[in-house]
């Protein structure tokens, strides 16, 4: 799998997981914070940032349009900072998917939702299994 897929996966993971573990209630996203929770780049805060306004709007754009959650406002900086995103809430695509259980991951006695199981991976640092539960995610949603 390419590096810029799988940074993609981290992210649309780590904003799903937060989405979910807040509800209901719409929540703000600043794009530099969101790179650095999700480590997309070891080098410099500079790389980081520049990283994260290449990765970061796609994945929401993506996430957005897929129905997977709805932004009430975008703020974009002239200065190549990461955008900002107010009032990113799940819609009820999203909140379908995460509450439902994966299917085909190995540990089957793990009854937990593929929500749960995002949250558990984003806080524990385990950037591979978030990204399984990522592509998960999208396996199940095609099949609706």
């Amino acid at each position: 799998m390419s590096k810029k897929m799988e940074d993609s996966e981290r992210v649309a993971a780590l904003i799903l997981a937060k989405l979910y573990q807040n509800g209901l209630t719409p929540i703000d996203f600043e794009g530099g914070e969101l790179a650095r929770e999700c480590a997309l780049d070891d080098e410099s805060q500079e790389a980081t940032n520049q990283h994260a306004a290449a990765t970061i709007p796609g994945v929401i754009e993506y996430l957005e349009r897929e129905g997977f959650l709805r932004i009430r406002d975008q703020v974009k900086f002239m200065s190549g900072e990461p955008p900002r995103y107010a009032g990113v809430a799940l819609r009820e695509r999203g909140l379908r998917v995460l509450g439902s259980l994966p299917p085909t991951l190995d540990d089957q006695t793990d009854t937990r939702s593929l929500g749960d199981r995002m949250i558990d991976a984003v806080e524990g640092g385990k950037w591979r299994l978030a990204a399984q539960l990522m592509r998960e995610l999208t396996k199940k949603a095609t099949h609706e």
